[in-house]
């Protein structure tokens, strides 16, 4: 039982960090530069674009959260009045972090904080506009809002597994 759980232990913590490390390179060309009288070739690079953006915030946000009810339940449980005391109490047992109930709103909550901080910080991170600053453009792809737009959807669609791997 004890390899089993070790085994299981490695799968794990090797899965973790496969999905942690994980990236999506997005191609990027940055214009050729004027040397003299020569013109130099456009630089090829890429944008790496993280599958799990977020990190453990979501999980951290999520688990805040729910963990609000039961506590201020808690506070109720020993009430004289008996529906106050049995609302208390059903609130406090199913936020408490035992059941199929928390762990289905964990489970959602934990997604979606993932995409709602994904979205974030790529907001702030304003792509679109600094690769057009710099001249630089993705092959196929307008300069500008058109890029952020690209690059929001490439997100969206690489954050989609990171989040539900995240929440299970």
């Amino acid at each position: 039982m004890l390899i089993l759980i070790l085994i299981l232990l490695v799968l794990i913590i090797f899965a973790i960090v496969y999905v942690q490390q994980g990236r999506r390179h997005v191609p990027v060309l940055f214009p050729g530069r004027r040397v003299g009288s020569r013109m130099s070739m456009p630089v090829r690079s890429n944008l790496p674009l993280m599958v799990n953006m977020a990190g453990m915030i979501p999980l951290i946000f999520a688990q805040a959260i729910l963990t609000f009810p039961a506590i201020v339940a808690s506070y109720f449980v020993q009430a004289e009045t008996a529906w106050v005391a049995s609302f208390a109490n059903t609130i406090y047992t199913t936020f408490s972090g035992q059941g199929a109930i928390y762990s289905l709103f964990y489970f959602i909550m934990v997604v979606a904080f993932t995409f709602f901080y994904t979205d974030v910080l790529s907001a702030q991170q304003n792509y679109g506009e600094n690769l057009k600053r710099q001249g630089a453009q993705i092959p196929g792809v307008v300069r500008g809002g058109a890029t952020q737009k690209y690059l929001t959807k490439v997100e969206r669609r690489i954050t989609f597994p990171g989040a539900f791997f995240l929440g299970f």
